[in-house]
């Protein structure tokens, strides 16, 4: 977490160094990646942090001042310090860039914007991902587009929306201004697809499908089933969220959304969109296990519950939104492959309570133990019922762990207590 004063801590595994230190071996026979091992003991890396970001195998850190650090797994110079290994992970945070506001990284390639909105690239290029009109790999950033307001990442493909509100993709798959499929396999340039835009969502990189959100509520998806035209699957729209859950006991969800009305959909395959809940603040889907807090500070879960995730108490699929924890502030998902789900929220008195999987410390409860009701994390409330920092908002990446002021990121395996990094 970012305490008061900027300071970073981590935990979880550090199979890639993405803990943002490099850890010695506290335990005999204990299995390891690239050197780097479990560590119990908070040690400080990097203060004066805003800002997190943490995927599986990479982490990024933008300072007060607008300065980016990478650390972690460089197999295609999707750190963008310069360099790349298939051997040797990046352990400690380097500096790659200036004056930065936003940073993604997936693997493979990595992408910034500035406070003056310039949107920067960087990593492999063997689709056109990095859209500066080249396929060869770039290992430091380069600029890419001006009046840049948000940037999204896919395996092999970006977009980017502009402060105009016009969305630009390039990379893999692109559906260009007319609506139509010209681009057969890749782009390297940014290509005009629609104006008017809102946001972009990218459903599970291996799928193919995308959405566009317009500002007049209006939601498109392309790709993958909808034969990679522009197809409106709702209206009225606030904001979507990508995700497969199983409605009733015939029809598969591909989504959910919130209308102006805080009203709560599915998106059916179907098209017959189906009512959820209402009076809803905020939402969100992982994979198929779905995730929703109310006006009231209800935190109501539902979908695959195989991991202990919906914190119902079992193992059972939740068919329908069920009510988990009170006067909660902020919750998130964690869906990884190997059924290593989990989930975590804060209350609006500052605690900490994290469920699911926890083979590998991921829980931050101290204990290798799965957890299927919210539970307590005791360690960040100084061992007490009482909060050591107020933690404002979480947000998860595989099975590490980052909480803050701005988000909490989990990550790999198995550091179960936090770890500062200096």
């Amino acid at each position: 977490y970012v305490d008061s004063n900027g300071d970073l801590y981590t935990w979880g595994d550090n199979y890639y160094g993405n803990l943002g230190y490099s850890t010695p071996d506290p335990m005999e026979d204990y299995y390891t990646h690239y050197g780097n091992y479990p560590n119990p003991t908070p040690k400080k890396v990097m203060g004066n942090v805003a800002k997190v970001f943490m995927d599986d195998d990479h982490s990024a850190a933008i300072t007060n001042n607008g300065e980016l650090y990478t650390w972690g797994y460089n197999y295609d110079g999707e750190l963008g310090n310069g360099s790349y290994s298939h051997s040797d992970p990046v352990v400690t945070p380097i500096k790659i860039l200036d004056n930065v506001r936003d940073v993604k990284i997936v693997d493979g390639h990595g992408a910034a914007i500035t406070t003056s909105d310039e949107l920067y690239t960087w990593g492999q290029n063997g689709y056109g991902q990095l859209g500066n009109g080249t396929y060869e790999d770039s290992y430091r950033p380069i600029k890419v587009m001006d009046d840049v307001r948000s940037v999204y990442l896919g395996w092999t493909s970006c977009a980017a929306v502009t402060n105009s509100y016009d969305l630009y993709v390039w990379g893999n798959k692109v559906t260009d201004a007319e609506y139509t499929y010209e681009h057969a396999y890749s782009v390297n340039y940014p290509v005009h697809i629609m104006s008017d835009v809102k946001e972009f969502y990218l459903d599970y990189p291996s799928y193919d499908e995308r959405y566009v959100l317009k500002n007049n509520g209006e939601l498109f998806s392309y790709g993958f089933g909808n034969h990679d035209s522009l197809n409106k699957v709702a209206d009225n729209v606030k904001d979507f969220r990508s995700g497969h859950f199983l409605i009733g006991t015939n029809s598969y969800s591909s989504g959910a959304y919130i209308d102006y009305n805080n009203n709560l959909y599915s998106l059916n395959d179907n098209n017959d969109n189906t009512l959820l809940m209402t009076n809803i603040r905020w939402f969100d889907l992982q994979g198929d296990t779905g995730v929703a807090i109310n006006d009231n500070n209800e935190l109501f879960m539902w979908g695959e519950n195989e991991s202990g995730q919906c914190g119902t108490g079992d193992l059972n699929y939740v068919e329908s939104p069920t009510k988990i924890l009170n006067n909660v502030q902020s919750a998130s998902i964690c869906v990884v492959f190997g059924r290593l789900n989990f989930s975590a929220a804060i209350t609006t008195d500052g605690h900490v309570y994290s469920w699911g999987n926890n083979n590998d410390g991921q829980l931050g409860d101290g204990s290798f133990e799965s957890k299927y009701s919210p539970t307590l994390v005791s360690v960040i409330n100084d061992g007490t019922d009482n909060p050591s920092n107020f933690i404002y908002e979480l947000s998860f990446s595989d099975v590490n762990c980052v909480t803050g002021n701005n988000e909490w990121f989990f990550g790999n395996y198995t550091t179960q207590f936090p770890q500062k990094i200096d």
